[in-house]
């Protein structure tokens, strides 16, 4: 009887968070996505909404987990945004993300940028060239990512996306109101490869998304 050897099942490197606290799970090798699934909550829902609706001027801010909290209530403030419904609430959640992140990377500088975005940003799957960013799609589609054992590692290199993927059809995203940690290729604890993602495709169909990200230190690329 011939004997037929089954292969080992890859460990997975992404985790799905129960919390926010559960998120510093990225810090461990082994993964390289971590993602604490979310209900969307109604007034800051109404509150994102509102912003489509304004000529909201993106913000770029870096300091301290502190210093970002009131930088970024001052800046709403001068855009007028604070008398708007849900304003509180929404505050509110970015604090706890911008706090929960400090906790996480334990650095003295975060950089932050909010942002209503109108374009497909990077088309392309890529991975970062930063230690870690956290994402948070408030509306619209999520970023999309893949998992390791889809990754063709003979094309890593090469400028096209074309072959990259080995099954184009098997992509996983995050939807709005999800919070991503992404390890990038200056983590300094990876196991694994740096996450490939990508931006979703908006300006096809004239979506909008209201994004949050933060970043550690210095980075090399672009929004995802």
């Amino acid at each position: 009887m011939a004997i037929i050897k089954q292969k080992t099942p890859l460990a997975p490197h992404y985790i799905y968070a129960q919390n926010l606290s559960e998120l510093n799970r990225i810090q461990e090798p082994e993964y390289n996505i971590a993602i604490h699934r979310r209900q969307p909550i109604s007034p800051i829902v109404h509150f994102t909404d509102q912003l489509l609706h304004t000529s909201l001027k993106s913000i770029s801010l870096k300091g301290s987990a502190e210093e970002l909290a009131w930088k970024f209530e001052k800046e709403l403030k001068a855009q007028g945004l604070h008398s708007k419904q849900g304003y509180l609430e929404f505050l509110d959640d970015i604090f706890k993300i911008i706090n929960a992140f400090g906790r996480i990377i334990k650095a003295d500088t975060i950089k932050l940028y909010f942002a209503v975005v109108n374009s497909n940003m990077c088309r392309l799957f890529h991975t970062d060239i930063n230690d870690l960013r956290l994402l948070c799609t408030y509306r619209g589609p999520g970023t999309i990512w893949v998992r390791n054992d889809n990754i063709n590692k003979k094309c890593l290199n090469k400028e096209s996306n074309d072959s990259l993927l080995i099954n184009p059809d098997q992509t996983e995203n995050t939807e709005a109101f999800d919070i991503t940690i992404l390890k990038g290729a200056l983590h300094t604890s990876n196991y694994t490869m740096p996450v490939f993602h990508r931006s979703p495709s908006i300006e096809e169909t004239k979506e909008q998304r209201v994004l949050l990200r933060l970043d550690t230190g210095a980075f090399l690329s672009e929004l995802s």
